[in-house]
């Protein structure tokens, strides 16, 4: 008889190619990026489904060629300049698609295999062993490659902030060397020398040691499409929507040309917030996600703008929710969503259009609408010194 690891390894042996295309269409979709520079390609996502089909039917935890795709994954992912959320979320639907076409062969399973309860949930527990391992490894993969870059980067800084400071040391030493003239001690080259390093010392400094090398450890910059993350955040809530008997429509956000934000950062605060108009949403509500207006759609700042609004079943389209007494957002949500945008560079805001003024806690979680005042970080190259 043949065992039930044997039969669905088998069948997703043989899906793979299929498998592979579903699970990377769906890591796109539902952590949007820009397309991966060339070189930066992570090993074949066929290969991976295939290490972990084969890993159904030996006794190594986890199999070892899944543990080194899965840490190539990660590198290549620092490669493409993805940030952590997006190897985690790639690892978590790889194993939710392989789950749900496990789930299908054992449905289909012939009599002459033991499909028993106890089969089913021991096939996948060993999946989700395999699935963590390859997670584990791509998450380590990626932080050394990140380790490997930040060392390489500090060290080319060390060597660019050295010449400027051994250049100032060297016109310093000349100019207290009494055993020279005093006109070649003050001559006016002497001081030039000194304040042009100095001024190559300080642009070092504030284009090297700025917040944004910081946070470039933690989250990557993608120019994304805002239709994309709000496409993203609506297949995060869907099944809390369906509990809560709502729409979410965020149709209105127009696919257009690619911003460039924090994707991992700002799609979560969306869906946090969308999960935090449904909590205190009734039944035949909508939550929109749309565009100010056409002359409101940036801020004065020239930054995207984006707002979320709940509307009655029974109310106009632009009519915002009517006040009932009740608050019109979970209030732990509001406060962890407005949180998420300030680390990511933004801020949410319950102002019209101009956005000039950040209001309390209080005022947003009884906002009719909210406005996400998005960072465009590719027009900020100032940095912050």
């Amino acid at each position: 008889m043949t065992s039930l690891s044997e039969f669905v390894a088998a069948a997703l042996h043989a899906r793979a190619p299929q498998l592979a295309v579903h699970w990377q269409t769906r890591a796109v979709a539902a952590t949007p990026r820009q397309d991966a520079p060339a070189g930066a390609v992570a090993s074949g996502p066929e290969a991976v489904v295939r290490a972990l089909a084969a890993g159904l039917t030996k006794d190594a935890w986890p199999a070892g060629e899944v543990m080194r795709l899965g840490w190539s994954s990660g590198v290549a992912a620092h490669g493409a300049g993805l940030a952590i959320p997006h190897v985690q979320r790639d690892a978590d639907l790889l194993l939710a698609v392989l789950l749900a076409e496990a789930e299908r062969v054992v449905a289909d399973a012939p009599a002459d295999v033991a499909a028993t309860p106890a089969a089913a949930l021991a096939l996948a527990r060993r999946l989700q062993r395999l699935a963590a391992g390859h997670a584990q490894a791509a998450v380590a993969g990626f932080l050394h490659a990140q380790r490997e870059s930040l060392r390489t980067r500090w060290r080319t800084l060390r060597h660019d902030l050295r010449n400027p400071i051994g250049t100032i040391q060297s016109a310093l030493a000349l100019m207290d060397d009494e055993a020279l003239p005093v006109e070649s001690r003050q001559h006016p080259r002497m001081r030039a020398m000194v304040a042009r390093n100095a001024g190559t010392l300080a642009q070092l400094i504030t284009d090297g040691l700025d917040d944004r090398a910081a946070a470039s450890v933690l989250a990557a910059q993608q120019a994304v499409s805002l239709r994309a993350l709000a496409d993203a955040a609506r297949r995060e809530v869907r099944d809390a929507a369906r509990d809560a008997g709502c729409e979410v429509d965020v149709a209105h956000v127009p696919d257009e040309p690619p911003t460039t934000v924090e994707p991992a950062t700002i799609e979560l605060a969306l869906t946090v917030l969308m999960l935090a108009g449904l909590a205190q949403a009734r039944r035949g509500d909508v939550l929109r996600v749309d565009r100010p207006s056409p002359a409101a759609g940036r801020a004065s700042s020239g930054a995207p703008v984006l707002r979320i609004a709940r509307l009655p079943a029974d109310a106009p389209e632009s009519a915002p929710d009517a006040d009932d007494g009740a608050p019109r957002w979970d209030a732990a949500g509001v406060t962890l969503a407005a949180a998420l945008l300030a680390a990511a560079g933004g801020r949410l805001t319950t102002g019209a259009p101009g956005l000039s003024r950040a209001d309390d806690a209080a005022a947003l979680d009884d906002a009719p609408a909210l406005h996400l005042l998005l960072p465009d970080l590719a027009a900020d190259d100032g940095g912050a010194a």
